[in-house]
């Protein structure tokens, strides 16, 4: 067995498995033990000599990005994030075997404020002042302050054009239910629990006009922890990945009516970047 170590210069092209965030919204106090809330995805973005973990705002908030209403049933809201962050892989023999990751704990608040930034308007990023406050776009982030090296989109990654259409094919990367790619043990023929790979789900974009708040429509069949997802897509031309946006959620117009259409919604990376400016 070997152990291999994540080339960050290239990961986008070379080993993009690694660049989706498994997170866990958890919610706890002093006197209160930790309870999980939901599980999500995310992903790390380098600018400069500064890391930044990106997420939904309502993967931060607990709150609906549309009505500001709290997700949970008992009004409990997130006061930290479990993130796991792939470092290294192993190999047995030519093949992968499974994956070491890193576990950290964010919190998201301090002396009663929020901790992360969020898009107040069209190419204005400030820091969220209050844990209620709708954004702009359903993007937030949060600085990741650790030296390690660790798989992460940078600028040069964007998506920069041409000019989307619809029927372009997408694909959202991350956790379905927090479901990943997960090693198995062929002798007791039972998953053994450890997180591997995330799940790549393909989309088309489904309109060329962009829908509330700028969100793009894509018609996707994602379900619920692939909020906070990164959106890939590539050209045949050139056949490199680049980084489109951030998966948001799924969007039902009349879900008691015609059931669950697959809209799902994302915001593209070219409206977000300011967090990072």
């Amino acid at each position: 067995m070997s152990v291999g170590n994540i080339n960050n210069s290239n990961v986008l092209n070379e080993s993009p498995d690694f660049l989706p965030l498994y997170i866990e919204a958890i919610s706890g106090g002093p006197d209160l033990e930790d309870s999980k809330l939901s599980s999500a995805t995310g992903f790390l973005i380098t600018k400069g000599d500064k890391n930044y973990i990106v997420s939904n705002w309502h993967v931060f908030s607990g709150r609906n990005f549309f009505t500001g209403k709290c997700l949970d049933e008992y009004a409990r809201i997130p006061t930290k994030l479990k993130v796991k962050i792939p470092s290294r892989f192993k190999y047995e023999g030519q093949s992968m075997s499974s994956m070491l990751w890193n576990d950290f704990e964010i919190e998201l608040h301090a002396d009663g404020a929020p901790n992360w930034r969020q898009v107040k308007e069209e190419g204005v990023a400030v820091n969220a002042e209050k844990k209620d406050e709708i954004p702009h776009l359903d993007v937030a982030c949060i600085e990741f302050k650790q030296n390690q090296v660790h798989p992460s989109f940078r600028e040069k990654d964007f998506f920069t054009g041409p000019g989307l259409l619809p029927g372009y094919q997408v694909h959202v990367v991350g956790y379905p239910m927090g479901f990943s790619v997960i090693e198995k043990d062929d002798e007791m023929d039972k998953f053994l629990g450890t997180p591997l790979l995330p799940f790549w789900k393909a989309g088309f974009i489904g309109s060329g006009q962009p829908f509330r708040s700028k969100a793009i429509l894509i018609d996707a069949l994602t379900t619920q922890g692939m909020s906070g997802s990164p959106v890939l897509i590539s050209f045949p031309r050139h056949g490199k990945l680049q980084l489109l946006g951030i998966y948001s959620c799924r969007w039902n117009p009349r879900p008691e009516a015609f059931g669950d259409a697959n809209i799902g919604m994302l915001f593209l990376v070219e409206d977000f970047k300011c967090l990072f400016e």
